[in-house]
């Protein structure tokens, strides 16, 4: 794994821990890791950053045509990214 794809692979379970923390149980960034740990032991990089689409709100409950349309690119650049 070459550097830039280590830190990309961080910044996706980074966001995925932001927008856990804005939920009202949260999940807090830890000084140890930890945090980032637990999240790569749940998802994978690619599982965190279709979570990073998701939107937690009982307000405007989002049907999930509308989050495949805002994430469908994923798997593209996935494949682009791998060459």
């Amino acid at each position: 794994m070459t550097s830039q794809n280590f830190s990309s692979e961080m910044s996706v379970y980074r966001e995925l821990q932001q927008l856990l923390h804005t939920l009202p149980i949260g999940f807090p960034e830890t000084k140890s890791g930890a945090d980032i740990r637990i999240l790569k032991h749940l998802f994978t990089p690619e599982e965190a950053k279709i979570a990073t689409y998701m939107k937690f709100s009982w307000d405007n409950l989002e049907p999930v045509e509308s989050i495949y349309e805002r994430a469908k690119n994923l798997s593209k650049k996935k494949h682009e990214s791998s060459k």
